[in-house]
């Protein structure tokens, strides 16, 4: 993913990187290294795995597919109200789907399959709007 290059973090470039900080300290395991970018002296927007707007303001697709992350999916998710794109899959989460994720009123594109979820799609994730 194209990474866009900035060190001024906007008050809410801060909010997601804490809700993926957040996200991150759910996985009791992760594949070393893998995530070492996500920290608070970076931006998030120069992480690995996570693409933000064309102005490096927020954060819009997060692809975690295939790297065997072990935990649950953190309800601070919910809190990356500008995600577009959140892929899961291949991955050995647990647990239910956050009811938070209905607050992603951007979201297109959710896949989460081939992992160890139970339950269903929290039913507020279908009011999401077209914009």
């Amino acid at each position: 993913m194209k990474k866009y290059q900035t060190k001024f973090i906007t008050p809410d470039l801060a909010a997601d990187r804490e809700a993926l900080i957040s996200f991150k300290s759910q996985l009791s395991t992760e594949p070393p290294s893998v995530l070492s970018t996500w920290n608070q002296t970076l931006s998030p927007c120069n992480w690995t795995r996570v693409k933000c707007d064309i102005y490096g303001q927020r954060v819009v697709e997060l692809d975690l597919s295939g790297l065997g992350l072990i935990g649950s999916i953190s309800p601070h998710i919910g809190n990356l109200s500008f995600l577009r794109s959140l892929q899961l899959q291949k991955n050995r989460f647990t647990g239910i789907l956050p009811n938070q994720l209905g607050n992603l009123y951007r979201l297109r594109v959710l896949n989460a399959s081939s992992n160890s979820i139970e339950g269903v799609i929290p039913p507020n994730i279908s009011r999401s709007s077209g914009s």
